[in-house]
């Protein structure tokens, strides 16, 4: 399974009230907290994605686990910390083009 970084959303051609599921590796970002770097295992993680459309927009959530290694906070010795990362995102259809962001209908990935 290759690594996806955008999916088409259009071209699912979900009509309302409809959903998929789809499982994808995603490419992960290496994060620098602290000073210190810190890198996501594996590094395309396997995400199980799940887009719905209502009449209103687009609802998508995301599931995965990795581990986060790096750096103790405290000692800097080696650690690997597991984390589950569940994120939803909403992105409202038909605002004007030229509309200020709002965080309840914008998203910043849609």
């Amino acid at each position: 399974m290759a690594a996806v970084e955008t999916i088409d959303l259009r071209a699912l051609d979900l009509a309302p009230g409809s959903e998929t599921r789809m499982t994808v590796r995603v490419p992960a970002l290496d994060l620098r907290l602290g000073g210190q770097d810190y890198r996501v295992e594996p590094p395309e993680p396997e995400v199980e994605l799940r887009i719905g459309r209502s009449l209103s927009g687009v609802h998508l959530s995301l599931r995965t686990e990795v581990e986060l290694v790096g750096p103790c906070w405290r000692c800097l010795e080696a650690a690997r910390v597991r984390l589950a990362v569940e994120s939803e995102e909403f992105a409202a259809e038909g605002r004007p083009a030229d509309a200020p962001f709002d965080e309840d209908l914008d998203s910043a990935y849609v």
